[in-house]
């Protein structure tokens, strides 16, 4: 029984790779991560959000496939650290605060054999969906958690279930964060990329959609300290380098055609 428990089977690489993906990330956390006092609450927070994060979009992913009758599952990516391992080191030397989530232990695995444009279209587009609603979950949990802990009928209830909360919205922050990084980053318009084909066609929903989710990252990553009311400069200078990455992508279009 032990040696089968131990055995590196699905479950068991799913685990580990949910371990080693907590401890890199956990060194974002400068002064409490895997090395600090508080390394251990850390991992774990890290460790089971990097996991949820890995299963959530596969898993939703996999659910559209079956309804479009396309052969998909789950399968591990351990490739996958080694771009944790760039960001999170780009993280600590730009000092950005939570840093870069990138890199995932788990994804979806399909068939290219009656996969046809259609069905590409719409996993492409569950791909930015279904971070996106999931950030705004996340963010809903962050702003109502500590607005119901002050509520005297909940009083109570949060002050017996002090960590759980805590640890709530500690995965909730790291699933926003991680969220918010996923939508930005597919919506940037890489040549022969699904937001490249999103901008040619749509470019007014496009540049919206990355205007709003350029200004989310930069102010979870670079104005953590200002509320969102105090950030119109920079939300000025969200949309002007969203207006010159639409000139310049346009430029590149028409040379090309």
């Amino acid at each position: 029984m032990v040696g089968r428990a131990i055995s590196p089977g699905p479950l068991t690489r799913a685990l580990w790779l949910m371990f080693i993906f907590g401890a890199v990330y956990s060194f974002l956390a400068i002064g409490r991560g895997l090395l600090g006092p508080a390394g251990l609450s850390v991992l774990l927070t890290l460790s089971f959000t990097s996991g949820f994060l890995a299963l959530y979009g596969p898993w939703v992913k996999s659910l559209v496939a079956k309804r479009l009758k396309v052969d998909a599952k789950v399968g591990l990516f351990p490739g996958q650290l080694g771009i944790a391992l760039v960001t999170v080191g780009i993280s600590r030397l730009l000092a950005f605060k939570p840093g870069l989530i990138l890199g995932s232990p788990g994804g979806l695995r399909m068939s290219d054999k009656g996969l046809t444009d259609r069905h590409k279209f719409i996993f492409d587009v569950m791909s930015l969906v279904s971070p996106a609603v999931l950030a705004v979950l996340a963010a809903a949990l962050l702003f109502f958690l500590p607005q119901l802990s002050v509520q005297s009928w909940a009083a109570g209830v949060f002050r017996a279930a002090r960590s759980f909360f805590s640890g709530l919205q500690d995965w909730s922050l790291v699933v926003f964060v991680a969220s918010v990084q996923a939508v930005f980053f597919g919506l940037l318009p890489r040549p022969n990329s699904f937001s490249w084909d999103l901008m040619r066609r749509h470019i007014i929903i496009w540049a919206i959609a990355f205007a709003v989710a350029a200004f989310v990252f930069i102010h979870t990553q670079l104005n953590k300290q200002k509320s969102i009311t105090d950030l119109t400069p920079n939300m000025y200078i969200t949309l002007a380098f969203v207006a010159a990455l639409t000139v310049l992508a346009y430029v590149y279009r028409r040379r090309k055609s």
